[in-house]
């Protein structure tokens, strides 16, 4: 399959890479064209990361996408959140864990000095659905996604959010009636996680018919979740899986 025969697909390079939290690395990206990415309704973005560098044997870079070849063969494709963007400036910010097994983004987060490039389709993955209560919860790989849609969320919104991270230093800027509640993995194991994030989800959905519930989390989570919600009409909670623990 070619990337080049989908319209979203762009070149990022990157600008600049620093240290934002303790095991979280935010990058810049510049590109061109990016205003197809500018939603809330999608947060997310496929990023290609190349194999070998280079594409039917030419080398990837913003001037050359590879001639008539582009096969995703060529490339570890993972999927990332928009942090925040300026279409208009052509730049976005995209936060990367950090961990000692490193995959291919986290290796390019870890390795990638300015002028680095990888490839860029989408946007996909699901945001809020308007609503007047609202619950997130999620690990650190949500920390980023849960960020943008708190910073987007009506100013009268109300409800909770949930974080089980190793560190509590990331910034998120919310409505002042969402209610932030960091719980750190030494403290507080998966199961208590689902046990209380599965508490509070039945005692929004029974206090209210305005809700929305977004939950992003490891498979294992994602699957004990998906019993817990099973009851409540789908249109009222995203339950998705970030990556896989199993």
């Amino acid at each position: 399959m070619s990337i080049l025969a989908d319209r979203s697909f762009r070149i990022l390079t990157l600008a600049d890479s620093r240290r934002i939290a303790p095991g979280m690395q935010r990058l810049r990206f510049t590109g061109n064209e990016l205003h197809r990415f500018d939603t809330v309704k999608n947060l997310h973005v496929r990023l290609y990361f190349p194999r070998q560098n280079t594409i039917g044997g030419s080398r990837l870079s913003p001037e050359n996408h590879g001639g008539a070849s582009g096969s995703e063969d060529a490339f570890n494709v993972r999927y990332y959140t928009i942090r925040t963007m300026d279409a208009r400036s052509g730049w976005m910010d995209i936060d990367f864990v950090l961990h000692e097994d490193a995959g291919p983004g986290c290796a390019f987060a870890l390795n990638g000095r300015p002028g680095s490039v990888c490839g860029m389709s989408g946007p996909c993955g699901l945001g809020m659905k308007p609503a007047k209560h609202y619950l997130l919860a999620g690990d650190e790989t949500a920390l980023p996604a849960i960020a943008r849609i708190c910073e987007n969320l009506p100013a009268n919104a109300t409800g909770q959010v949930f974080i089980r991270a190793a560190s509590c230093q990331y910034d998120i800027v919310a409505p002042a009636g969402m209610q932030i509640s960091w719980l750190p993995r030494s403290d507080v194991s998966a199961a208590q996680f689902v046990e209380r994030v599965g508490d509070a989800a039945a005692e929004a959905a029974a206090s209210t018919d305005d809700y929305f519930l977004w939950l992003a989390n490891p498979f294992s989570q994602w699957q004990e979740f998906r019993d817990r919600l099973s009851r409540l009409p789908k249109k009222r909670y995203l339950n998705a899986c970030y990556w896989r623990d199993d």
